[in-house]
């Protein structure tokens, strides 16, 4: 019984300290006066009392309740009821994989052609560039040859070496450029500078008139 009065008497003590709080601040900071900031700081502590009186009886309610429930006796187990399950049967071995295929034969490799040798340039061809080649014969004209040696320096060797070289006629050697003296004699071995020092050219258009 002294319990309960103690715990009436501490909920008592928040509400009417909350209402005193009230009551001062509204007398002494706002123009509310005496009695009425009395009565709105009173307002407050009864509110607080029928607050803490509604929440205490609610919360009774709900532990009575509480109390009348029969406890939910444990679940048993059930038995472990599952049968062991049976041995998968092996599985047959995988088939050997096939053989592997023999790899194709390589290709005979092709003979390769044997390279075409390069001509062997003549001696005309070496010194000279055939551009600068005059005009040559295979053979005398049907007339026959003329005498190459009627024309001063060319002896018989150098009448042999010019037939050679394909020059058969006085008017073949009138004929000739200046490139073509210097084409013919880069050819005669051992006569260089023979046609322009007696005068080949000049004498052969005389004698070919």
């Amino acid at each position: 019984m002294i319990d309960m009065e103690d715990e009436n008497t501490r909920r008592l003590v928040f509400p009417v300290g909350v209402g005193v709080v009230v009551f001062l601040l509204l007398w002494w900071l706002t123009g509310f006066g005496f009695w009425g900031a009395l009565a709105i700081g009173a307002l407050v502590a009864l509110l607080i009392i029928a607050y803490q009186r509604f929440s205490a009886a609610d919360n009774g309610m709900s532990s009575g309740a509480g109390d009348d429930q029969p406890a939910t006796p444990p679940s048993a187990a059930p038995p472990n009821s599952a049968a062991p399950k049976p041995a998968e049967p092996a599985q047959p071995a995988a088939a050997p994989a096939p053989p592997p295929k023999p790899a194709a034969p390589a290709p005979e490799p092709k003979p390769m052609p044997e390279p075409t040798p390069a001509p062997t340039p003549s001696p005309a061809a070496a010194s000279s560039g055939d551009a600068d080649r005059p005009a040559v014969l295979s053979e005398a004209r049907a007339g026959g040859a003329d005498d190459l040696t009627k024309i001063k320096g060319v002896g018989p060797k150098m009448n042999a070496m010019l037939n050679g070289m394909g020059f058969y006629h006085f008017d073949q050697i009138a004929a000739w450029t200046d490139k073509e003296v210097a084409w013919v004699d880069d050819n005669l071995e051992g006569f260089n500078g023979r046609i322009v020092r007696d005068k080949w050219v000049e004498q052969a258009r005389d004698l070919a008139k």
